[in-house]
């Protein structure tokens, strides 16, 4: 789920959200 990462910051998920919880994905298959 893109964004999710780090939405504390508000409901809707911004760039840096998509691009940090790819790259958590990516790196660690979950967060």
């Amino acid at each position: 789920i893109h964004g999710l990462w780090l939405t504390s910051t508000g409901p809707v998920p911004t760039v840096l959200d998509i691009i940090v919880s790819d790259w958590c994905l990516y790196l660690h298959y979950q967060c």
